[in-house]
């Protein structure tokens, strides 16, 4: 949920990936088989930041995930000199941060194998070597985050069922009040394309995380990254 993580985040994953591939690769092989296998060394690299950063955050919970969203009476205050265009973008966002959110409380192991099974949709077999586990592992740690997700978000997301107290458009102000999103003023916001209402009801409560629209890569960002692969600083 902060864009200066996960930039520096992505810079970390492909440069340890990179240096551990360039160490196994002495004498070039077939370019397939080395783009496959990058793949996974970066999925790899990102898991191994992913438990490190773990170690060094406090964890969120879901009980503070609620007293942080939906404690407070709806504000609406704040939200008077929103035009449409911006409203639609910040509702997005909450959208987006509340289930990033909802992740961050599951356990990092959890959390990885939800993500990178259910939401990513990997083959399970690339997730459990991803992981460094056994395929029955994966599924135990997949079965309980799905649990755990399901019994938080059935019962309060009108995203999965609209008979639910938790609506985006009300928790808003309050989102905006306590700094859970950001102001978008003046700065370019993706994954925002589409109107934030032409989205049915989920009633599984994991299907929600594939409504999201895909993230876009910022171009600087990809610059920078062949920049620094270019200038020989990951070797």
């Amino acid at each position: 949920m902060r864009e200066d993580e996960a930039r520096s985040t992505t810079r970390e994953a492909f440069s340890r990936a990179y240096r551990r591939w360039k160490k196994r690769h002495a004498v070039p092989s077939d370019p397939t088989d080395e783009l496959g296998e990058i793949g996974l060394l970066i999925f790899r690299m990102a898991a191994d930041i992913s438990q490190e950063q773990q170690r060094s955050h406090d964890a969120l919970s879901f009980d503070e995930l609620d007293a942080l969203i939906r404690g407070d009476p709806t504000q609406s205050g704040v939200l008077d000199e929103l035009g449409d265009g911006e409203r639609n973008r910040l509702l997005w966002e909450l959208k987006q941060g509340c289930l990033t959110a909802v992740l961050n409380c599951l356990p990092v192991g959890e959390r990885m194998a939800f993500i990178l099974s259910e939401v990513l949709e990997e083959n399970p077999a690339r997730v459990a070597s991803i992981l460094g586990i056994s395929s029955s592992a994966l599924r135990v740690r997949v079965s309980r985050a799905r649990k755990k997700i399901t019994a938080y978000l059935a019962p309060r997301c009108a995203h999965v069922d609209p008979r639910n107290p938790c609506r985006c458009p009300s928790r808003l102000g309050v989102a905006l009040t306590r700094g859970f999103i950001g102001d978008v003023r003046g700065r370019q916001i993706s994954l925002r394309a589409r109107p934030f209402d032409q989205d049915a009801p989920q009633h599984d409560p994991v299907a929600i995380f594939r409504t999201l629209p895909a993230p876009e890569v910022p171009p600087e960002l990809a610059a920078q990254l062949l920049d620094e692969l270019d200038s020989g600083s990951w070797d």
